[in-house]
């Protein structure tokens, strides 16, 4: 009897650790972060992140984005470039970013006066190949200066 509970507790411990760890796998192929200037993010200056693909696939792409809850619109509009290791560009996206409930409540998660959102974006980019891509976003929005957003982030995990 003491023998097969402790070898019941020995694969329960076994398959526990098993599952901890397939859990804290990350599947992410790519995770950077940008700052937006204090002075504002003017439509001209984009956000760019350069991409080393070694395994090329599909990939969902993901943005992360803090903002302060001084900012005052309930959205994010931008615009998204990718260059793919030829120099060709696919096609531009022009994007929304909900960052408000119908409520006003913001989305995401708060520390302070900063709200964090991880937005879903695509799995529809083309990463074929192999080689360095280019990811740019500009803002879209009326305000030139955009006021009160921190950072942008972009993260594509492999499905």
């Amino acid at each position: 009897m003491f023998r097969s509970t402790r070898l019941f507790s020995k694969l329960f411990l076994f398959s526990l650790s098993c599952t901890l760890l397939m859990a804290c796998t990350d599947n992410s192929v790519y995770n950077n972060t940008t700052t937006i200037s204090d002075k504002g993010w003017f439509s001209n200056d984009k956000a760019v992140f350069d991409v080393k693909i070694d395994n090329p696939g599909k990939l969902a792409v993901y943005l992360d984005l803090r903002h302060t809850d001084d900012y005052k619109y309930s959205n994010l509009f931008l615009r998204m470039y990718v260059k793919n290791p030829d120099g060709k560009m696919q096609p531009t996206r022009v994007l929304e970013v909900k960052l408000a409930e119908k409520d006003g409540k913001w989305r995401g998660s708060g520390s302070g006066k900063l709200i964090s959102q991880e937005t879903y974006i695509t799995n529809a980019l083309d990463f074929s190949k192999p080689g360095s891509y280019r990811i740019e976003f500009e803002q879209f929005m009326r305000d030139d200066p955009l006021k009160e957003i921190s950072d942008l982030g972009v993260k594509l995990i492999k499905e």
